[in-house]
């Protein structure tokens, strides 16, 4: 007969061997030469990385893309005056869009485990509370397991709906000063 850690080891190795995952390293470049497929690539409120033709990159949150500019609202901790910005697309060399966290996904999928092992714990204690020290430590622990399950699901489902880091190189852009020109 299995103990109950080797169920849940076994649990968690298949769940987490099921989750595909992409290695940090490997950043999709796509070229991309007008506004309409930034549009398909991009959405506002994305986290993004911008490299200006001079070099300088601003980190922020796109706000809005139109036909030849690219709006992003800089945060106070970025390094740069904290404000919203308005760059246009032939200033651009390439932009960087960072993957959303799966925390919250984590910390949803906790909240509904513990909101179940409390409506169990709740029913049990309604309907035996004078036997509470047979059951209660089950309970606790077994609130422990819906709480760490319902986390790990959700990171899952979470990760899986997240949009993939990716960088855009605009071919609109002219080259940085110094760089050369390839034919």
């Amino acid at each position: 007969m299995l103990c109950y850690r080797t169920l849940i080891t076994i649990g968690v190795a298949l769940v987490l061997g099921g989750i595909p995952t992409s290695a940090a390293a490997q950043i999709p470049v796509r070229s991309v030469s007008d506004a309409g497929e930034l549009h398909r690539e991009l959405s506002p409120k994305d986290e993004i990385s911008v490299l200006q033709v001079s070099g300088d990159v601003l980190t922020g949150r796109l706000v809005r893309l139109e036909a030849g500019n690219l709006e992003i609202r800089i945060p106070p901790s970025a390094g740069h005056p904290p404000g919203l910005f308005s760059l246009p697309l032939t200033n651009i060399r390439s932009i960087e869009r960072r993957p959303d966290s799966s925390k919250n996904g984590a910390l949803i999928g906790a909240g509904i485990g513990a909101g179940f092992a409390l409506g169990m714990f709740s029913w049990a204690f309604a309907s035996d509370r004078n036997e509470m020290d047979e059951w209660g430590k089950a309970y606790l622990v077994g609130g422990a397991l819906t709480s760490g399950i319902g986390a790990l699901l959700g990171w899952a489902i979470d990760a899986a709906h997240s949009k993939p880091r990716v960088r855009l190189e605009l071919s609109a852009a002219p080259p940085r000063p110094g760089q050369s020109v390839r034919p």
